[in-house]
C-alpha cells in the first residue's frame, strides 16, 4: 500500500503542476453556471446533474421538485453566511446525491478542498464516488466545455474513491467517523453524512466545524451533516441547539 500511495503521491504532484500552467483555481463552468448565486447553483442542478439510480441501474436526472429548491437555497444561504448547515431527511430523496452535486459545483468554481466523512470508510469513499460520477457526465454530455480529466485515486470498479482532483486543482476527500479525521488548513467544506449514526457525533461536528473556521475577516468554510431521524442522544441534543 505504501508503494501505491507514493506513486499516487508522484502524480498527484505532476498533475498539480500542469494544473498551475494551465491556470489552477480557474472556474470550469460555463454561463450561466459559472456564479455562486442560488439561480447559478439551481440551474446547475437540473441542467447538468445526472445520478446513478442502483436500483434501476440507470443513469438519471435530478427531478424538479419544491423540496430540492428549498434545499438548494438553504444550502447556498449558508454557505455565503459561512454558517453551519443540517439537514434531516427522509430516504429515496436523493439529498445526498443533490449535495455532492451542490460540492461538485462550489469546487468548479474555484479551487477548494471538501472533505466528506461517512459512518465508516467505505461509506465515504462511495459519497466521492458520486462526485466523479457527475462530474463524468457533465464532461460527456458537454464536449464543447472541452472539460479536461480529473485525476482520482481508489478503488474505483468498486464504486469508491479515496480522493478527486478536479483539473482546477480543487480536492475532494473522503475521510471517516472520527473527529481527529477532520484536519487541514483551507478546508472550505466537510459534510457529515448520515451524521446521526456516529458514535462520538458531538466531538466529530465538532471538529468539521472548527476546520471550517475562517479568519476574522473571512466567512470561512461549510460544515453540512445529512442525517435520518434517529434516537441517537448527541444527535438530538445537536438539533435541539
Amino acid at each position: 500500500m505504501s508503494k501505491a500511495n507514493d506513486i499516487f503521491a508522484g502524480v498527484e504532484r505532476a498533475f498539480y503542476a500542469a494544473k498551475e500552467i494551465a491556470g489552477e483555481g480557474r472556474c470550469l463552468w460555463q454561463p450561466p453556471y459559472n456564479t455562486g448565486s442560488y439561480e447559478s447553483r439551481l440551474a446547475f442542478v437540473y441542467d447538468k446533474l445526472w445520478s446513478w439510480n442502483e436500483a434501476d441501474r440507470a443513469c438519471m436526472r435530478l427531478p424538479r421538485k419544491d423540496y430540492i429548491d428549498y434545499f438548494v437555497w438553504e444550502w447556498a444561504d449558508t454557505k455565503a453566511k459561512g454558517q453551519p448547515f443540517i439537514c434531516l431527511k427522509s430516504r429515496r430523496l436523493i439529498i445526498s446525491w443533490l449535495c455532492r452535486g451542490l460540492e461538485l459545483h462550489d469546487a468548479g468554481l474555484s479551487q477548494a478542498n471538501q472533505l466528506i466523512a461517512g459512518q465508516t470508510f467505505a461509506d465515504a469513499q462511495a459519497h466521492v464516488w458520486r462526485c466523479w460520477y457527475m462530474y463524468d457526465q457533465i464532461q460527456k454530455r458537454n464536449p464543447d466545455w472541452r472539460l479536461d480529466d480529473p485525476l482520482f485515486y481508489g478503488p474505483m470498479n468498486d464504486g469508491r474513491l479515496d480522493s478527486l482532483i478536479l483539473p482546477n486543482g480543487s480536492k475532494i476527500s473522503s475521510i471517516n467517523q472520527r473527529g481527529e479525521s477532520f484536519r487541514g488548513t483551507g478546508v472550505t467544506g466537510a459534510c457529515c453524512e448520515e451524521g446521526s449514526a456516529y458514535d462520538r457525533l458531538s466531538n466529530t461536528w465538532g471538529q468539521a466545524v472548527t476546520v471550517c473556521q475562517g479568519s476574522p475577516t473571512s466567512v470561512g468554510g461549510h460544515p453540512t451533516m445529512i442525517a435520518n431521524a434517529s434516537p441517537n442522544e448527541e444527535f438530538l441534543e445537536l438539533i435541539a441547539a
